[in-house]
């Protein structure tokens, strides 16, 4: 039995196993979130150290330990370090929230591929875009996850009375699974104002390139944010730890 694989991946997280391992969590094109152990990987001298680093993106070679049934990393190729995005705690932050999202939703079912091409992607514009755009990369990162889940609400009709909602109307986030409108809402709720729905009725039939070309007004930014962080808790059915201890960066 071939107990020796290669796979393409992304490391979205590490953890310390005693002194000297590292243990790895990769997004896998063919196989969503695998997790192995890169033995030794935290000494000075491993080879291992830096290139199983999280945000890399990588050739793989494992071999699968049959009697512990664990994943060994014995090699690994680095295709990419995202240098820009380690440089940069905002950049970092945003990657690290979009990692999470995908841990917490066990890799988002089997879109195994979809969603490695969604991240890959997220990270290469992550690394590079200007700072004003980093907070659209977000976003977008957030609303195509969320679609590929199955999970996309419906911005244009109230969930409570079924009312179609004009397009120049304000919107409530509702934990029920879709928008309410202003004559249903209560106080406190999350608000997506015209412009931001308007953006994300537009941008969802976009490729990604084309969505962050698309400029948008900052409290419409700032409104999707806070409306994407609810909602994403609400689907995950916990907190997001990044949004708790770095919502500044975010």
């Amino acid at each position: 039995m071939n107990r020796n694989f290669i796979r393409e991946g992304i490391i979205i997280k590490n953890t310390r196993i005693e002194e000297a391992h590292k243990g790895v969590t990769l997004l896998t094109r063919d196989s969503g979130l695998l997790s192995a152990i890169a033995y030794g990987a935290y000494k000075t001298k491993s080879k291992l150290k830096g290139l199983t680093d999280p945000f890399n993106r990588i050739t793989c070679y494992l071999y699968f330990e049959s009697v512990k049934g664990n994943w060994k990393i014995t090699d690994v190729d680095c295709r990419d370090f995202n240098l820009g995005i380690k440089s940069d705690l905002k950049r970092y932050y945003t990657a690290s929230m979009c990692a999470e999202v995908i841990i917490k939703s066990y890799g988002g079912g089997q879109e195994y591929e979809k969603i490695f091409d969604l991240f890959s992607s997220t990270l290469k514009f992550l690394d590079n875009i200007a700072e004003a755009k980093r907070k659209f990369v977000l976003l977008q990162f957030l609303w195509r996850y969320i679609s590929l889940l199955g999970l996309r609400p419906r911005l244009n009709k109230c969930l409570l009375c079924s009312r179609i909602i004009e397009k120049g109307e304000t919107v409530y986030y509702s934990s029920e699974g879709g928008v309410i409108c202003t004559r249903c809402s209560t106080s406190n709720m999350t608000e997506i104002p015209p412009g931001g729905r308007s953006y994300l009725n537009h941008t969802g039939s976009l490729t990604l390139p084309e969505a962050l070309r698309v400029g948008l007004d900052v409290r419409s930014v700032d409104a999707l944010k806070k409306f994407f962080y609810k909602w994403i808790e609400d689907v995950l059915e916990q907190p997001l730890n990044t949004l708790r201890s770095g919502e500044d960066f975010l």
